[in-house]
């Protein structure tokens, strides 16, 4: 987690003009005709009330999994920071009680932001690309709403401001979007399975509180993610839909013409993907959990037969 933060805050001060860039692209809504959904204005109405409550969660989480690893059994009977802490480490000493209180409130601070700014990174990962969604959204109602006949200026009047707005969405708004969240998502992937593996490990051995926990959390966070991935396919696939159930008997020759390259357009989705990683959807949920199951399974199986 430690490693996940300090690389989220580096890719940060690396791209902080590529942030700021990408927050004026997709906050601007002119040229999609629409505004933001009530859903997402109601999430920018109570942002500060998220924000606090992102940041207590995250207390709350960290004074939880510190006080279940002080007060365990382990750390209780042999008094040592190999045992009162979240990953152990050897230290060859027995602890005072005010050694205990520090490492306890070290441990509580640092897993409170850990835990903040992870949540942090979720929320505006998912709010850029809920921007994305809604867009896309808007080109579909947009779409939707046109009447072809046949006159082709008319037609065209109608079709070529829809199909700039795709491309707006498709070769800007969609690229600039990604490439930025990709330094993000690769050391995110990286630490998820890490997380997996070690929560999991710890919970086939120790069966306790505290791996459960993080193997929930970690579980959680992954599909969020895949979440948001998801529903940017399903939305940017309904485009093809609208624009194949458009009245294309009652229009000209050309504007028919017209239709079938735009239509050719849409049928490449777009698909969030993350390098060395692959596609962000539920089949590859799916696939994560499965292993995560098969890998406790078998460390199981390895654990009874030991």
């Amino acid at each position: 987690m430690g490693l996940l933060i300090l690389s989220a805050n580096i890719q940060i001060l690396r791209h902080r003009h590529g942030l700021h860039e990408m927050i004026r692209i997709l906050s601007d809504f002119k040229q999609s005709g629409k505004g933001i959904s009530q859903k997402l204005k109601l999430t920018e109405k109570n942002m500060k009330t998220i924000l606090k409550i992102v940041y207590y969660g995250g207390f709350l989480v960290a004074y939880f999994m510190a006080y279940c690893i002080i007060l365990g059994e382990n750390c209780a009977k042999f008094r040592n920071a190999k045992h009162c802490l979240l990953f152990e480490y050897y230290m060859p000493f027995d602890l005072k009680s005010w050694q205990l209180t520090l490492i306890m409130l070290v441990q509580i601070h640092t897993l409170r932001i850990g835990i903040t700014v992870s949540f942090l990174i979720i929320l505006l990962y998912w709010y850029s690309f809920e921007l994305l969604v809604i867009r896309i959204q808007n080109l579909y109602g947009n779409i939707h709403d046109i009447h072809l006949t046949k006159n082709k200026k008319k037609n065209s009047k109608l079709l070529i401001p829809s199909i700039k707005f795709h491309q707006n969405i498709t070769f800007s708004m969609f690229k600039f979007t990604k490439d930025f969240f990709a330094s993000f998502l690769v050391p995110a992937k990286v630490c998820t399975m890490c997380s997996l593996t070690i929560s999991t490990t710890q919970l086939a051995l120790r069966q306790d509180l505290i791996s459960l926990s993080m193997l929930l959390m970690t579980l959680l966070g992954s599909y969020v993610n895949y979440t948001i991935g998801q529903r940017l396919t399903i939305s940017a696939d309904s485009i093809a839909e609208a624009v194949y159930n458009l009245n294309w008997c009652d229009a000209d020759v050309s504007t028919r013409r017209d239709l079938v390259t735009f239509l050719c357009m849409t049928q490449k989705p777009l698909a969030l993907e993350v390098p060395f990683f692959g596609e962000v959807s539920y089949l590859e949920a799916a696939n994560e959990y499965k292993k995560t199951y098969a890998f406790y399974n078998w460390m199981s199986t390895m654990t009874r037969k030991s």
